[in-house]
Protein backbone atom coordinates (compact mmCIF):
# COMPACT_ATOMS: atom_id res chain seq x y z
CA UNK A 1 0.00 0.00 0.00
CA UNK A 2 1.00 3.66 -0.22
CA UNK A 3 0.10 6.83 1.60
CA UNK A 4 -2.08 7.69 -1.39
CA UNK A 5 -4.20 4.65 -0.63
CA UNK A 6 -3.29 2.75 -3.79
CA UNK A 7 -3.58 -0.98 -3.17
CA UNK A 8 -3.98 -4.24 -5.05
CA UNK A 9 -7.52 -5.09 -6.04
CA UNK A 10 -8.65 -6.96 -2.93
CA UNK A 11 -12.25 -7.05 -1.83
CA UNK A 12 -14.57 -8.78 0.58
CA UNK A 13 -16.74 -11.37 -1.22
CA UNK A 14 -18.99 -11.57 1.85
CA UNK A 15 -20.19 -8.04 1.09
CA UNK A 16 -21.37 -9.01 -2.41
CA UNK A 17 -25.03 -9.58 -3.14
CA UNK A 18 -25.92 -13.21 -3.93
CA UNK A 19 -24.47 -15.23 -5.59
CA UNK A 20 -21.23 -13.46 -4.67
CA UNK A 21 -20.25 -11.67 -7.88
CA UNK A 22 -18.98 -8.17 -8.41
CA UNK A 23 -21.96 -6.06 -9.48
CA UNK A 24 -21.79 -5.37 -13.20
CA UNK A 25 -21.61 -1.55 -12.86
CA UNK A 26 -18.41 -1.98 -10.82
CA UNK A 27 -16.98 -4.40 -13.39
CA UNK A 28 -17.64 -1.90 -16.17
CA UNK A 29 -16.17 0.94 -14.11
CA UNK A 30 -12.99 -1.06 -13.56
CA UNK A 31 -12.69 -2.13 -17.19
CA UNK A 32 -13.27 1.40 -18.42
CA UNK A 33 -10.64 2.88 -16.07
CA UNK A 34 -8.09 0.27 -17.19
CA UNK A 35 -8.93 0.93 -20.83
CA UNK A 36 -8.43 4.67 -20.33
CA UNK A 37 -4.91 3.93 -19.10
CA UNK A 38 -4.23 1.69 -22.09
CA UNK A 39 -5.54 4.32 -24.52
CA UNK A 40 -3.36 7.01 -22.95
CA UNK A 41 -0.25 4.83 -23.33
CA UNK A 42 -1.06 3.79 -26.88
CA UNK A 43 -1.54 7.42 -27.92
CA UNK A 44 2.09 7.91 -26.91
CA UNK A 45 3.36 4.86 -28.78
CA UNK A 46 3.75 2.72 -25.65
CA UNK A 47 2.55 -0.86 -25.13
CA UNK A 48 2.16 -2.11 -21.55
CA UNK A 49 2.83 -5.78 -22.57
CA UNK A 50 1.95 -7.22 -19.14
CA UNK A 51 -1.73 -6.54 -18.54
CA UNK A 52 -3.13 -9.04 -16.05
CA UNK A 53 -5.45 -9.02 -13.02
CA UNK A 54 -2.56 -8.67 -10.55
CA UNK A 55 -1.59 -5.38 -12.21
CA UNK A 56 -4.95 -3.71 -11.60
CA UNK A 57 -4.90 -1.57 -8.47
CA UNK A 58 -7.60 0.51 -6.85
CA UNK A 59 -7.42 3.76 -4.88
CA UNK A 60 -9.08 3.55 -1.49
CA UNK A 61 -12.00 6.03 -1.40
CA UNK A 62 -10.88 7.35 1.99
CA UNK A 63 -10.47 10.95 3.00
CA UNK A 64 -6.91 12.09 3.87
CA UNK A 65 -7.96 12.27 7.52
CA UNK A 66 -9.36 8.72 7.54
CA UNK A 67 -6.21 7.43 5.85
CA UNK A 68 -3.97 9.18 8.37
CA UNK A 69 -5.96 7.78 11.28
CA UNK A 70 -5.80 4.26 9.85
CA UNK A 71 -2.02 4.52 9.47
CA UNK A 72 -1.75 5.69 13.08
CA UNK A 73 -3.73 2.65 14.22
CA UNK A 74 -1.73 0.32 11.98
CA UNK A 75 1.89 1.46 12.14
CA UNK A 76 4.60 -0.29 10.09
CA UNK A 77 5.70 -3.64 11.53
CA UNK A 78 9.29 -4.82 11.25
CA UNK A 79 10.97 -8.19 11.51
CA UNK A 80 13.87 -8.55 13.96
CA UNK A 81 17.09 -7.08 12.51
CA UNK A 82 19.35 -9.55 10.73
CA UNK A 83 22.94 -9.35 9.64
CA UNK A 84 23.51 -9.08 5.89
CA UNK A 85 27.16 -9.13 4.83
CA UNK A 86 28.78 -6.29 6.79
CA UNK A 87 25.76 -4.62 8.36
CA UNK A 88 22.47 -5.17 10.12
CA UNK A 89 19.30 -4.79 8.06
CA UNK A 90 15.65 -4.54 9.00
CA UNK A 91 12.90 -5.95 6.80
CA UNK A 92 9.33 -4.72 7.10
CA UNK A 93 6.18 -6.83 7.12
CA UNK A 94 3.94 -6.56 4.06
CA UNK A 95 0.72 -4.88 5.21
CA UNK A 96 -2.49 -4.34 3.27
CA UNK A 97 -5.50 -2.13 3.65
CA UNK A 98 -8.73 -3.83 4.76
CA UNK A 99 -10.62 -5.61 1.99
CA UNK A 100 -12.88 -3.26 0.08
CA UNK A 101 -16.65 -3.51 0.25
CA UNK A 102 -18.98 -3.24 -2.72
CA UNK A 103 -19.84 0.35 -1.81
CA UNK A 104 -16.15 1.29 -1.63
CA UNK A 105 -15.40 -0.39 -4.96
CA UNK A 106 -18.25 1.55 -6.54
CA UNK A 107 -16.38 4.77 -5.70
CA UNK A 108 -12.87 3.48 -6.40
CA UNK A 109 -10.46 4.73 -9.03
CA UNK A 110 -8.87 1.74 -10.75
CA UNK A 111 -5.28 1.95 -11.98
CA UNK A 112 -3.21 -0.08 -14.43
CA UNK A 113 0.11 -0.65 -12.66
CA UNK A 114 3.54 -2.26 -13.14
CA UNK A 115 4.86 -0.54 -16.23
CA UNK A 116 8.29 -2.13 -15.84
CA UNK A 117 7.77 -4.26 -18.96
CA UNK A 118 6.33 -1.46 -21.10
CA UNK A 119 7.99 -0.79 -24.45
CA UNK A 120 7.90 1.87 -27.11
CA UNK A 121 6.33 0.11 -30.07
CA UNK A 122 8.89 1.54 -32.49
CA UNK A 123 11.82 0.62 -30.22
CA UNK A 124 11.04 -2.89 -29.02
CA UNK A 125 13.55 -4.54 -26.69
CA UNK A 126 12.12 -8.07 -26.32
CA UNK A 127 9.44 -10.33 -27.74
CA UNK A 128 9.16 -12.29 -24.49
CA UNK A 129 6.02 -10.58 -23.22
CA UNK A 130 2.87 -11.47 -21.26
CA UNK A 131 2.17 -14.69 -19.29
CA UNK A 132 1.60 -17.67 -21.58
CA UNK A 133 -2.14 -17.96 -20.93
CA UNK A 134 -2.64 -14.30 -21.89
CA UNK A 135 -0.14 -14.26 -24.75
CA UNK A 136 -1.42 -13.05 -28.13
CA UNK A 137 -1.11 -15.43 -31.08
CA UNK A 138 1.37 -13.21 -32.94
CA UNK A 139 3.80 -13.52 -30.02
CA UNK A 140 3.47 -17.31 -29.83
CA UNK A 141 3.96 -17.57 -33.59
CA UNK A 142 6.91 -15.21 -33.85
CA UNK A 143 5.16 -12.46 -35.79
CA UNK A 144 5.56 -8.72 -35.71
CA UNK A 145 3.63 -7.00 -32.96
CA UNK A 146 2.47 -3.58 -31.84
CA UNK A 147 0.20 -2.03 -29.20
CA UNK A 148 -2.62 -4.40 -30.22
CA UNK A 149 -1.01 -7.05 -27.98
CA UNK A 150 -2.50 -5.09 -25.08
CA UNK A 151 -5.97 -5.31 -26.61
CA UNK A 152 -5.69 -9.11 -26.73
CA UNK A 153 -4.61 -9.43 -23.10
CA UNK A 154 -7.23 -6.88 -22.05
CA UNK A 155 -9.85 -9.01 -23.78
CA UNK A 156 -8.64 -12.05 -21.86
CA UNK A 157 -9.20 -10.32 -18.51
CA UNK A 158 -12.60 -8.97 -19.57
CA UNK A 159 -13.82 -12.55 -19.79
CA UNK A 160 -16.12 -13.76 -17.01
CA UNK A 161 -13.36 -14.55 -14.46
CA UNK A 162 -13.20 -10.79 -13.82
CA UNK A 163 -16.85 -10.93 -12.78
CA UNK A 164 -16.46 -13.67 -10.21
CA UNK A 165 -15.47 -13.54 -6.59
CA UNK A 166 -12.68 -16.02 -7.41
CA UNK A 167 -10.92 -14.90 -10.59
CA UNK A 168 -7.95 -17.24 -10.92
CA UNK A 169 -9.16 -18.91 -14.11
CA UNK A 170 -8.14 -17.92 -17.62
CA UNK A 171 -9.94 -18.09 -20.94
CA UNK A 172 -7.05 -19.93 -22.63
CA UNK A 173 -5.48 -22.76 -20.62
CA UNK A 174 -2.64 -25.08 -21.57
CA UNK A 175 -4.42 -28.22 -20.33
CA UNK A 176 -5.66 -31.41 -21.94
CA UNK A 177 -2.86 -32.76 -24.11
CA UNK A 178 -3.53 -34.45 -27.44
CA UNK A 179 -1.06 -36.09 -29.80
CA UNK A 180 1.92 -34.83 -27.81
CA UNK A 181 0.68 -31.26 -28.22
CA UNK A 182 2.75 -28.57 -26.55
CA UNK A 183 1.24 -25.86 -24.37
CA UNK A 184 1.46 -23.51 -27.34
CA UNK A 185 -0.35 -26.02 -29.59
CA UNK A 186 -3.19 -26.21 -27.10
CA UNK A 187 -3.47 -22.46 -26.66
CA UNK A 188 -3.58 -21.83 -30.41
CA UNK A 189 -6.24 -24.53 -30.79
CA UNK A 190 -8.34 -22.97 -28.02
CA UNK A 191 -8.05 -19.57 -29.67
CA UNK A 192 -9.72 -21.05 -32.75
CA UNK A 193 -12.45 -22.72 -30.67
CA UNK A 194 -13.34 -19.63 -28.62
CA UNK A 195 -12.74 -16.87 -31.15
CA UNK A 196 -14.68 -18.67 -33.87
CA UNK A 197 -12.25 -18.13 -36.72
CA UNK A 198 -9.29 -19.92 -38.27
CA UNK A 199 -5.88 -18.40 -38.78
CA UNK A 200 -5.53 -17.05 -42.30
CA UNK A 201 -2.65 -17.81 -44.65
CA UNK A 202 -1.56 -14.19 -45.09
CA UNK A 203 -1.15 -13.83 -41.32
CA UNK A 204 0.64 -17.15 -40.80
CA UNK A 205 3.07 -16.38 -43.62
CA UNK A 206 4.28 -13.36 -41.65
CA UNK A 207 5.06 -15.44 -38.54
CA UNK A 208 8.42 -17.19 -38.30
CA UNK A 209 7.19 -20.10 -36.15
CA UNK A 210 3.83 -20.82 -37.77
CA UNK A 211 5.25 -23.92 -39.52
CA UNK A 212 5.82 -25.48 -36.09
CA UNK A 213 2.09 -25.50 -35.32
CA UNK A 214 0.16 -25.38 -38.60
CA UNK A 215 -0.14 -27.43 -41.76
CA UNK A 216 -0.10 -25.86 -45.20
CA UNK A 217 -3.90 -25.71 -45.14
CA UNK A 218 -3.66 -23.41 -42.08
CA UNK A 219 -5.11 -26.05 -39.74
CA UNK A 220 -3.33 -27.01 -36.48
CA UNK A 221 -0.99 -29.98 -36.82
CA UNK A 222 -1.99 -31.60 -33.51
CA UNK A 223 -5.80 -31.23 -33.72
CA UNK A 224 -8.36 -32.24 -36.31
CA UNK A 225 -11.71 -31.70 -34.53
CA UNK A 226 -13.08 -28.21 -33.96
CA UNK A 227 -16.16 -27.72 -31.78
CA UNK A 228 -17.03 -24.06 -31.52
CA UNK A 229 -17.52 -22.64 -28.02
CA UNK A 230 -18.77 -19.07 -28.55
CA UNK A 231 -18.22 -16.28 -26.07
CA UNK A 232 -21.94 -16.26 -25.29
CA UNK A 233 -21.61 -19.79 -23.93
CA UNK A 234 -18.56 -18.81 -21.86
CA UNK A 235 -20.44 -15.86 -20.35
CA UNK A 236 -23.52 -17.90 -19.49
CA UNK A 237 -21.29 -20.56 -17.90
CA UNK A 238 -20.33 -17.97 -15.27
CA UNK A 239 -23.92 -18.12 -13.95
CA UNK A 240 -23.96 -14.35 -13.82
CA UNK A 241 -27.51 -12.93 -14.07
CA UNK A 242 -27.07 -11.37 -17.52
CA UNK A 243 -30.03 -10.57 -19.74
CA UNK A 244 -29.87 -12.02 -23.26
CA UNK A 245 -29.09 -8.55 -24.63
CA UNK A 246 -26.29 -8.09 -22.10
CA UNK A 247 -24.79 -11.44 -23.09
CA UNK A 248 -24.81 -10.50 -26.77
CA UNK A 249 -23.27 -7.08 -26.15
CA UNK A 250 -20.57 -8.50 -23.87
CA UNK A 251 -19.75 -11.21 -26.42
CA UNK A 252 -19.51 -8.60 -29.17
CA UNK A 253 -17.12 -6.58 -27.00
CA UNK A 254 -14.92 -9.63 -26.44
CA UNK A 255 -14.91 -10.38 -30.15
CA UNK A 256 -13.61 -6.88 -30.91
CA UNK A 257 -10.66 -7.54 -28.58
CA UNK A 258 -9.88 -11.17 -29.36
CA UNK A 259 -9.29 -11.27 -33.09
CA UNK A 260 -6.58 -13.68 -34.21
CA UNK A 261 -5.09 -11.21 -36.70
CA UNK A 262 -3.94 -8.15 -34.73
CA UNK A 263 -4.86 -5.74 -37.51
CA UNK A 264 -8.52 -6.73 -37.04
CA UNK A 265 -8.65 -5.86 -33.32
CA UNK A 266 -10.33 -2.68 -32.17
CA UNK A 267 -8.14 0.08 -30.76
CA UNK A 268 -8.40 1.18 -27.14
CA UNK A 269 -10.01 4.45 -28.24
CA UNK A 270 -12.60 2.57 -30.29
CA UNK A 271 -13.41 0.24 -27.39
CA UNK A 272 -14.03 3.21 -25.12
CA UNK A 273 -17.01 4.03 -27.35
CA UNK A 274 -18.41 0.49 -27.24
CA UNK A 275 -22.12 0.36 -26.28
CA UNK A 276 -21.62 -2.49 -23.80
CA UNK A 277 -18.94 -0.68 -21.82
CA UNK A 278 -20.99 2.53 -21.79
CA UNK A 279 -24.40 1.03 -21.05
CA UNK A 280 -25.91 1.21 -17.61
CA UNK A 281 -26.12 -2.19 -15.97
Amino acid sequence: MSRDGITRLRYSPNSFPPPGYLPLPIVKRMLRHVLLGIARAHARGIAHTDIKPDNILVAQPWSPHALTEWLKDNPPQAYPPERSLSKMVTAFVMQSFPDLTVNELALGAFKLADWGSAQFVNRQTTDDITPLGLRPPEIILGGEWDESVDIWTYGCIVRCHRLQRHHKSSLFKAVGHEKNATDEDILLYQMIIFCGEFFQADFLMQCSRSHEYFNRNCKPKKFDRFVRKPFQECIRACNFPFSDNEVEQAAAFLTRCLRLDPKNRATASELLQDPWLNSLA
